[in-house]
Order: C-alpha cells, then structure tokens, then sequence
C-alpha cells in the first residue's frame, strides 16, 4: 500500500477509536455522576454478558494470552477513565471531599471497578477449570511481559531508536496509546459540558 492509504487507514482507524473511547469515557460519568442507577446497573450487568461469552468455549494457551492482555489492557484503561472522571468531579467540587456526592461517587466507581475485576476473575478461573491449563502459566505470561519490558529498555539506549517503546509491548498485548490518550484529551477539556444528574 502506498504510504498516504496507510496514514488515511490509520487516521481512520485512530479517529473511530477514540471516538468509541470518549463514548465510553461520557457513559461511565453519567453512570457515576447520575442519581438513579439504571445506567452502572447496565455497565456492571453488560460485564457479566461477557463473562457468559466465553466461559465454555474452547481456548488453548495463546488464547488465554490473548485474553489475559485484552483484560489487563481493558483493565487499565477502566482505572485511568474512573480517575479522569474523579478529577473532573472533585475540581467541579472545589477538592472539597468532606462533601457527601464523594461518598456516592467513591461507591459507584469501586462498583464498577470491581464488577469488572471479579467478571474477569471468574472467567479467567472458568476458562483454566474447563480446558484444563494449569493455573501458572500466568508465570509465563508474566515472564513474556516482562521480557518485552527489558527488551525495550535496551533497545531504549539506541540512539537510533527514538520511538521504540511505542512499538515494543503493543503487538502483544494490543494496547494503542495513542486513541486513548486523545480520548483523555478530549474528556478533560474544560468547554466541554458534563452532566450532573
């Protein structure tokens, strides 16, 4: 392909991308900052849909890695996306955190992101269980991680390589920094109206 197609196709990509993102990002505010539940209900019962997807399907060893990377990935993102919108409510607040929403808004965000680590938990725990693959190979796929980590930082020593850290661990665990990071930018700019209720 011709280098102009590839950067439309990436642009593309990048744009849909963090569109996505910032839907997520809007949805779980107004799913925090709401005063009816209807909607984290929705979010933490949407969880559990992807626990039901996949607990008796049929993985091997690299399926699992690729699971295990997703989920560690989705994972991140969650926390960075609940801290965004936690700053964004205690600026609106003043930092005061002896007001009583914080309470509130403390107790939806840990919901949401404990319904997601337990989701994973126990498909991760179903999906060893059903296709018998012993619990430690998360040591493998922590020592794989690991050794990507350690690889970029000697390639990081280079003078050549300027921008090796942003290609050395995404293959594997498939996390684009980029979309989120214009998703992040995108949520934090202080023109754009959030709801509140």
């Amino acid at each position: 392909m011709h280098p102009v197609s590839l950067f439309v196709v990436a642009f593309v990509y990048t744009l849909i991308h963090s569109l996505v993102l910032f839907a997520q990002i809007v949805t779980l505010n107004v799913a925090i900052n709401s005063h009816n539940n209807a909607l984290l209900t929705l979010l933490v019962s949407n969880q559990f849909m992807e626990l039901k997807s996949s607990v008796f399907r049929k993985f091997e060893k690299d399926n699992l890695f690729q699971i295990s990377c997703s989920d560690m990935v989705e994972r991140f993102q969650l926390m960075v996306f609940l801290a965004m919108i936690s700053m964004q409510n205690f600026s609106d607040l003043g930092w005061d955190l002896g007001h009583a929403w914080v309470t509130r808004m403390a107790v939806s965000a840990v919901t949401v992101w404990l319904s997601e680590t337990l989701v994973d938990w126990i498909k991760h725990a179903f999906i060893t269980k059903f296709n018998h693959i012993p619990t430690d190979v998360y040591q493998a796929f922590h020592g794989y991680l690991e050794s990507d980590i350690i690889n970029s930082s000697k390639l990081r020593q280079r003078p050549e390589s300027f921008m090796v850290d942003a290609y050395t661990i995404p293959p594997r665990t498939r996390f684009v920094s980029l979309t989120p990071h214009s998703a992040a930018a995108e949520s934090s700019r202080p023109e754009n109206p959030r709801c509140d209720g």
